[in-house]
């Protein structure tokens, strides 16, 4: 049984696509098991820190859903953690 599932993903940006540009994610789908490692590779602005926004719950995606761990995702919380590059003190 997956830890992670993302299914149908679309991430969607009004701003942008008022400029032209389509949506960032659009029918992305992901499973990640148990003690697996995955790596996330990809040109600049090819949607992959919007994906991990999406799974750490800082925002929802346009459509689809992000699971973890049996629950539905629909905010951050203790039991995801995100490691910034820069370390900044908040």
């Amino acid at each position: 049984m997956a830890v992670l599932t993302c299914r149908d993903i679309e991430l969607r940006y009004p701003e942008a696509e008022s400029a032209g540009q389509g949506p960032v994610l659009q029918g992305m789908g992901l499973d990640v098991e148990q003690n697996e490692f995955v790596t996330i590779l990809g040109p600049s602005g090819c949607g992959k820190t919007s994906l991990l926004r999406l799974i750490a719950g800082f925002e929802p995606p346009t459509s689809g859903s992000v699971v973890f761990d049996g629950k539905k995702v629909r905010g951050p919380g203790a039991d995801r953690v995100v490691v910034f590059q820069q370390p900044w003190l908040y």
